[in-house]
Parts: structure tokens; C-alpha cells; sequence
């Protein structure tokens, strides 16, 4: 039974500050499940007839209502009546597809198991959006105890556009149900493939690219090892005390871009920086905040940095796999000692160390190695991580024209 004194008074800010729409929206045959990651996907769905859905509390801005509404609403109340809202909401959109590009939304996977009895017509398509660790981590702290119930079991993608074959099989191994995986590339770096076509090649700068990879874990790994973030940023460590010894140039890239306001300590960019602070060793703290980029607004510098540096350095980012695409040396390094965190491919350009006299090994032979050589030896194994042979635009909306022609 609802309890509707205290969903009033929980929900009521939501309507004090949401602009009340006085109808049911319109048909449409495309759905957009999440306006966060929209900007990053509008010149992929601009062709079809389509809706952003808000489904983040925090972003709404309007609410349409009617007794439809309020009556499906109701009737499809489950326990969270914002999640009974949006199922209403698409209800009366009568979307051919639902489209999103956070691919490990929980939200995303429990509406799409709530159509199956709803609405099979409705189709529930999932675009990759960044390299996933997530079924690992779940298995791993599932079986040690961490967690009570293996979240592995709640996802449920229908249909999954992935970068590339890797994730078929470390789906399939960890048993998340993903009835159809297809493979299909990575979004981002076709955008950036398309701009750098007409442009000058980026000259190398004999530099190291190091990735920030700042909460790139799940939280609950780092707070059931008290080790975990110590162990992890000895990555860092090792990196800038090589990048010393040879005298080679080195450029940080930030993951979250950088504060305006100087004394903005709750800014995800503080955040992050205090974490290098807080466990770079002290006499290369002054060599860090000189070669730390802040992340802008300039269009693609991350990548446009991976590509000028002659080795591209991190442990899990998906920058690491786009490199090799772009034919940009890496070394992914995890120094953290928890296995769930190595890099896909057990390759030569890969290590899981704690010791800076391997790591040194390591870097040498990998800069040392002929450019030629080093992608001769992988070429074979790039397009399992990404699918490049094809553009992963065309084929997304290749699908995407087959899918919502065919229903």
C-alpha cells in the first residue's frame, strides 16, 4: 500500500521546483534515456524523430500531468514512484526504441525487465560508453563477502552495442544477461577520427602521457582493502620518478575539468587533485602540479595529447584502448594488486608489478621497441577491444534505421 503522506512531503520540492505540462507527451518513435549523456550522442539520433527522457531527480525541470499520467503512475507503482513515472512516461511516448548511453545504469536495466511484461514491442537498446569493470568488481566482491547479493544479476540489456567483442565474452563469463551483443566501435573516438581527418598530424614530443583514473574503481573494492589506493597510485609514482631519471618531458591529464573559482574545494577537479596530493610521494609533488593538465573545454585534448606523447601510461581508462587504435604506444600497469584491474589483453604492453626497477624494465623495453614492431605484434588483437574497421556512427545508425523500420 502507498504511503502518501510521505511520498507528498518527499516529493514536493520536486514540484515546487518542476514546471507542471498539463498533458501527455507526444508519440515518439525514439527515446533518449538519460539527458546527461545526450550532448555526447545528438549527432548520432538528430536524424530520427526523438525525446530525451530525464531520468535523474535532480535535472528535472518539468513534469507533465493528467490523470493518465497520475492513473498509470499509480498502477505501475513499484516501491519508487519517480521509476513508476518514467515507466508511465513511456507508456504514452509509444517509442519504438529506447536508446541510452549509459550502458551500466541499474535504472536503465530495471525498466527495460519491467517491459518485457509491459511491452516486448518496445525495444531497449544499450550503446557502450566506457571501458567496464563493473561485472568483475560485483563477482569479486560478491564472492569475498563484500557484498550480500551479486549486482551482476540486476543488469538486463536487451541489446548491447559494444566497442568491441571483449565484452561478449566477459559478459557471457559473468553471467550478466545481455541477450544481443554487437559490436560496433567506440562513439567518442569516430568523433575524433572524423574532426582530425583535414587537420596536420600531431608531431611526437619525446613525452609521457600519464592518465588520471581518479574513482575509476568502485567504491566498495578501496573501502574493503585499506591498501587499495595507496598500492594503486604507486603508478603515478613510478611514472613521474622515471619521467625524472630520463629527463623526459611529461604531461598528467586530468579527468574532470578544471575549477574556475580558486578556492572551489568542492569541485570534482579539487577532488581529484588532492587524491594525487595525498599519495604522490613529496619529492615529486613539485614535479606533478607543474605538468598537471587541468582538462578544459578544448575539443578532444586528451586524445590530442595521447597521440603527441610517445608512450601513453594508466591501468584501466579507456583512453588506454582508444590509443591503440589512434597507434599510440601504452603501457597499462596495475599496481594496485587486485586482478579484477588488468588490462583485457595480456599482452607485452602490460604488467601487474609493484616494483619500480620492473616498471623501469618495462618502460625502456616498450620505448625502445620499433613502432612498426610494436603494432605488428597486436594489430590482430585491437579490434577485439574496438571495433574500427568499420565507422561506429554508420553502424549504430544502421541499426538503429533497421530497428525502428522494422516494428
Amino acid at each position: 500500500m502507498i504511503k502518501f503522506p510521505k511520498l507528498f512531503f518527499k516529493y514536493l520540492n520536486f514540484l515546487f521546483n518542476c514546471k507542471l505540462i498539463y498533458k501527455n507527451p507526444s508519440k515518439k518513435d525514439l527515446l533518449i534515456f538519460d539527458d546527461e549523456s545526450y550532448p555526447q550522442i545528438r549527432n548520432l539520433t538528430k536524424r530520427y524523430d526523438h525525446e530525451v527522457l530525464i531520468v535523474r531527480k535532480e535535472n528535472l525541470k518539468k513534469i507533465y500531468f493528467s490523470f493518465k499520467i497520475l492513473f498509470l503512475t499509480l498502477l505501475n507503482y513499484k516501491g519508487n514512484l519517480f521509476t513508476s513515472y518514467i515507466v508511465s512516461l513511456i507508456i504514452l511516448y509509444k517509442p519504438k526504441v529506447v536508446f541510452t548511453f549509459i550502458d551500466n545504469s541499474f535504472k536503465f536495466s530495471e525498466i527495460a525487465r519491467l517491459f518485457i511484461k509491459k511491452n516486448k514491442s518496445i525495444k531497449f537498446i544499450a550503446l557502450q560508453n566506457g571501458a567496464r569493470y563493473e561485472p568483475l568488481e560485483y563477482q569479486y566482491l560478491y564472492k569475498n563477502n563484500f557484498l550480500k547479493i551479486n549486482k551482476n544479476k540486476n543488469f538486463y540489456i536487451p541489446t548491447f552495442l559494444s566497442f568491441g567483442s571483449y565484452e561478449k565474452d566477459l559478459y557471457k563469463k559473468n553471467k550478466i544477461n545481455a541477450a544481443n551483443v554487437v559490436p560496433v566501435g567506440n562513439i567518442r573516438l569516430d568523433s575524433y577520427m572524423s574532426y582530425k581527418r583535414n587537420k596536420k598530424i600531431l608531431k611526437k614530443k619525446n613525452q609521457i602521457c600519464l592518465l588520471s583514473e581518479h574513482n575509476n574503481w568502485n567504491k566498495d573494492v578501496e573501502l574493503n582493502n585499506k591498501n587499495f589506493v595507496k598500492n594503486y597510485y604507486k603508478l603515478y609514482n613510478f611514472t613521474l620518478k622515471y619521467a625524472l631519471e630520463k629527463n623526459m618531458k611529461i604531461i598528467i591529464c586530468s579527468k574532470r575539468v578544471g575549477f574556475n573559482k580558486k578556492n572551489d574545494y568542492t569541485s570534482p577537479y579539487y577532488k581529484e587533485k588532492k587524491a594525487f596530493e595525498d599519495f604522490i610521494d613529496p619529492k615529486y609533488k613539485k614535479f606533478f602540479k607543474k605538468n598537471l593538465i587541468k582538462r578544459s573545454k578544448e575539443k578532444f585534448q586528451t586524445y590530442k595529447n595521447m597521440e603527441q606523447s610517445d608512450i601513453v601510461v594508466g591501468n584501466m581508462s579507456t583512453l588506454l584502448r582508444e590509443s591503440l587504435v589512434l597507434r599510440s604506444k601504452i603501457f597499462s600497469c596495475n599496481t594496485s594488486s587486485k586482478n579484477i584491474y588488468n588490462f583485457p589483453l595480456n599482452e607485452f604492453f602490460y604488467a601487474n608489478l609493484n616494483s619500480y626497477t620492473l616498471f623501469r624494465k618495462k618502460m625502456n623495453f616498450l620505448l625502445n621497441m620499433p613502432k612498426n614492431v610494436y603494432f605488428k605484434k597486436v594489430k590482430k588483437k585491437i579490434d577485439y577491444l574496438i571495433e574500427h574497421k568499420t565507422s561506429p556512427t554508420d553502424s549504430i545508425q544502421k541499426f538503429l534505421d533497421n530497428e525502428l523500420r522494422n516494428l
